[in-house]
């Protein structure tokens, strides 16, 4: 009997510890680096439940959503505001500073087994063309 119970609270302690939500922190950058004009980190994979706090930890920066999956998070941050975007849809993010977007200024986040991928890559391909720099940042991330 013993056994039996310390087993069930053992099961139950690692299921509680798995399915607690995480908060991550993305910083909105002047320079990080030899980058300028920068989410850091630029791309996060996270799970569904789970929380981005976006810091401004050099003035002048905003984060606005620019592209969700259906039915997902939308957001738009005032200059130099910080936020907590908590995500409950499964899918990728594409997300910038409007201040600085032309500059390259944006980011993707990854949340949970994504599926909108080729939508995601098109609206990155619309993005990025508003770029004047920095135009091939986050490449790598949607080649992966």
């Amino acid at each position: 009997m013993f056994f039996k119970n310390l087993i069930l609270i053992t099961v139950l302690f690692i299921v509680s510890f798995h399915s607690e939500a995480k908060e991550y922190q993305i910083e909105m950058l002047n320079s990080y680096k030899s980058e300028s004009m920068i989410f850091k980190p630029m791309y996060l994979e996270i799970n569904t439940g789970d929380s981005v706090r976006f810091i401004p930890t050099s003035k002048g920066h905003n984060t606005v959503s620019y592209y969700s999956p259906e039915g997902g998070e939308t957001w738009s941050g005032k200059t130099d505001e910080e936020i907590v975007i908590k995500f409950s849809k499964e899918g990728f993010y594409i997300y910038q500073c409007s201040n600085h977007g032309i500059m390259g200024m944006a980011g993707i986040i990854k949340v949970g087994n994504a599926k909108n991928l080729d939508s995601a890559k098109k609206a990155y391909q619309k993005l990025k063309s508003t770029f004047v720099m920095n135009q091939e940042r986050l490449d790598t991330y949607f080649k992966e």
